[in-house]
């Protein structure tokens, strides 16, 4: 059986595929909830989301980091603590209802 070029495509793909899954493996971040489980009802409807993200490897730029939070399918930028550098949080307004 003649091998055509698709066929060697064919393999180039996964093996491509398979190494840069195996770079992004490298690029740890810890993400931890510090956001309590339970907070006490708020008259303004307004609730502080909090996070901390840890790069755990030196190849992540702090400075790159950028979380958003995903809420009801619509996504929100969060903004770094004036508190602590890693840091973010999110200040969400309750929906009237």
């Amino acid at each position: 059986m003649q091998k055509t070029p698709f066929l060697h495509a064919s393999r180039i793909f996964p093996a491509l595929a398979a190494a840069f899954l195996l770079l992004l493996a490298g690029c740890n971040l810890t993400i931890t909830n510090l956001t309590p489980d339970t907070v006490p009802q708020n008259p303004s409807q307004i609730y502080t989301i909090t996070a901390s993200f840890h790069p755990t490897s030196g190849r992540i730029d702090r400075a790159s980091i950028a979380p958003r939070i995903i809420i009801d399918g619509r996504s929100y930028p969060m903004s770094k603590s004036n508190v602590q550098g890693d840091v973010w949080e999110f200040d969400y307004q309750l929906p009237v209802g």
